[in-house]
C-alpha cells in the first residue's frame, strides 16, 4: 500500500496530556494492564506535534501495531513522548516525518521492531532523543 492510499484512510492524531489522558483506552495503566492504543492509522500533518503526542504520564502504556506519517510536511514528528516514563513502543510503522520518535525528557521507555523510514525534514531521525 502506497503512502497515498494509507493517508486516505487516516484516524485523527492521538493527543494524551498527564495520566488521565488515557481515558477511553482499554487498560489501568498499571504494569500488569497498561493502557493499549493499537491498530490506528494516523496522517500526522493534522496534528499540532506528532501523530501520537503523550506528555507529562508515568502510566503504563504501549503504542502497537500504528502506522503514522506524513508529518514530514509540516516539521512533525510520528510518534512524541515528553516527560513521560514506563512506555512501550512496538511493531510501528512511521513514515515521512520530521522524526520518526521524538523523546524529550522521558526515561524507562522500550521500543520494540519499530519501522522508521524517511524521517528527515529538516536534518530529521528515525529516533531522537533529547535529554
Amino acid at each position: 500500500m502506497s503512502v497515498q492510499e494509507v493517508a486516505a484512510v487516516t484516524d485523527p492524531p492521538i493527543i494524551i496530556s498527564g495520566n488521565s489522558g488515557f481515558s477511553g483506552y482499554p487498560g489501568s495503566g498499571t504494569q500488569s494492564d497498561p493502557y493499549i492504543i493499537e491498530n490506528f492509522t494516523i496522517d500526522a500533518s493534522f496534528s499540532a506535534l506528532a501523530g501520537i503526542q503523550i506528555t507529562s504520564t508515568d502510566a503504563y502504556f504501549v503504542i502497537r501495531n500504528c502506522t503514522v506519517l506524513n508529518g514530514n510536511v509540516a516539521y512533525k514528528h510520528g510518534i512524541g513522548l515528553q516527560n513521560v516514563t514506563n512506555g512501550r513502543i512496538e511493531n510501528n510503522t512511521v513514515i515521512n516525518n520530521a522524526h520518526g520518535i521524538y523523546m524529550y525528557n522521558s526515561s524507562n521507555n522500550t521500543l520494540i521492531n519499530n519501522n522508521f523510514s524517511n524521517n528527515n525534514a529538516s536534518s530529521g531521525y528515525g529516533i531522537y532523543v533529547y535529554y
